[in-house]
């Protein structure tokens, strides 16, 4: 129990020395972070840490602009290889989720854009830029920004957030 005047942490209530527990709330003076979403909004934490789950499980989604990057830049076809194997597996990972987003006409524009410019990218990189071309690193830096932008917009953009928290509604029934 703390032995001075304390300060909840939640309702910001000035409660007495030797009271381990609000007098106004009941939170506990010993509350961490989490213990404090959980008391603001019942099910709020469960909820939210059920969707930085879903959000971890595409965040290897990450490693393709790099694999497509170097791929533009060096133009060696197994790199493509093991960009298309990563892709189906991370499909196959999280196909219920993308099942769930495709309901959605946005994520469908959205994900039918990336990949069409990210294709358009390659197409050019090998088929008109040298090797060691000086367009060769612009394509790749065009490419890292056109992934990165099409990461941030369906993954933690406010539609995005709203895409995870629709799937945990339907998933958690």
């Amino acid at each position: 129990m703390p032995d001075f005047k304390w300060s909840c942490k939640f309702c910001s209530y000035v409660n007495l020395p030797g009271i381990d527990k609000c007098s106004e709330c009941g939170l506990s003076a010993y509350a961490s972070a989490e213990d404090i979403e959980l008391h603001a909004i019942p099910g709020a934490y469960e909820k939210n840490k059920t969707i930085k789950k879903y959000q971890d499980a595409i965040v290897p989604f990450i490693f393709l602009p790099g694999l497509v990057a170097t791929y533009i830049v060096k133009g060696q076809l197994e790199i493509l290889a093991v960009v298309m194997l990563l892709l189906i597996v991370l499909l196959y990972r999280n196909s219920a989720f993308l099942a769930h987003a495709m309901k959605y006409k946005w994520v469908l524009v959205t994900f039918c854009l990336w990949f069409l410019s990210l294709f358009i990218l390659m197409y050019i990189r090998r088929e008109y830029v040298p090797i060691w071309g000086d367009g060769a690193g612009y394509i790749a830096l065009l490419s890292v920004l056109v992934n990165a932008y099409g990461f941030l917009y369906l993954f933690k953009s406010k539609r995005g957030k709203e895409l995870y928290s629709a799937y945990y509604e339907t998933a958690n029934k």
